[in-house]
């Protein structure tokens, strides 16, 4: 799919987008659900949540900075919200979770929302119908989005991390007999691998300046043949970036 936000929002209201989505998600994680099911020996031990994925390059977009996500836990996943400490610029709303085998997953489409340009966006199923949308444990959401300048013109180096929102569930021993009581909540935020578009040199274009600038201030011949190699590789470094 290639459907991306067009935006809304004013950009004043940017910096505020991470308490947004918190504050979305909180909002669905507030539907809870008490199961009529008895606690006994025979229920599933609880399960350590381990989640994954990785930012790459969109190679096939037809827009600049243009990147892929994808996204995935052990557990079913409700929702999410990817965070960057990078401006997004633009991104898919609607995304699909994949099955291991490439496919899509049943009933497992997100639609996402959010202001741009921020630094982040939220995707959710929906908890609440019939059968539930989610993205099955083990399957991976994936999307794209693009940034609103190129990802290495900054001073550290780029992170995205994804939110998920997972069913909890406690069993209620003073209950006769015993209840599990479950709902839904945010997990801790899981980093995205992004080894692939890791930056080789930080602001390359305000260095590849900052050196060229020298050139003039050079006061002899061997240091000004100095500065001009120094920009002429500087340059060089910014045009690859």
């Amino acid at each position: 799919m290639s459907n991306y936000s067009i935006g809304w929002g004013k950009r004043e209201g940017k910096h505020l987008l991470i308490f947004a989505l918190g504050l979305m998600l909180a909002v669905i994680g507030s539907f809870w659900a008490m199961s009529p099911a008895t606690a006994g020996a025979e229920d599933e031990e609880i399960v350590e949540l381990k989640c994954s994925g990785e930012v790459t390059t969109d190679d096939n977009s037809i827009f600049d900075d243009a990147y892929k996500f994808d996204f995935g836990c052990n557990q079913d996943v409700y929702a999410m919200s990817i965070v960057s400490n990078r401006e997004i610029d633009s991104f898919e709303t609607e995304v699909i979770a994949l099955q291991p085998d490439g496919e899509p997953g049943a009933n497992e489409d997100f639609f996402c929302v959010g202001a741009v340009p921020a630094f982040g966006f939220a995707c959710y199923g929906s908890p609440g119908k019939t059968p539930v949308t989610k993205a099955s444990a083990g399957n991976m959401i994936e999307g794209k989005f693009t940034l609103s300048a190129p990802v290495c013109d900054a001073n550290v180096q780029p992170k995205f991390m994804a939110v998920p929102m997972i069913e909890y569930q406690t069993i209620n021993d003073l209950a006769d007999p015993p209840t599990i009581r479950k709902w839904y909540g945010t997990a801790e935020p899981f980093v995205l691998d992004n080894s692939a578009i890791r930056c080789k040199v930080l602001n390359p274009k305000a260095k590849a300046k900052a050196a060229c600038a020298k050139v003039k201030k050079a006061k002899t011949r061997k240091a000004r043949a100095t500065a001009k190699r120094k920009c002429a590789k500087a340059r060089a470094l910014a045009q690859a970036s």
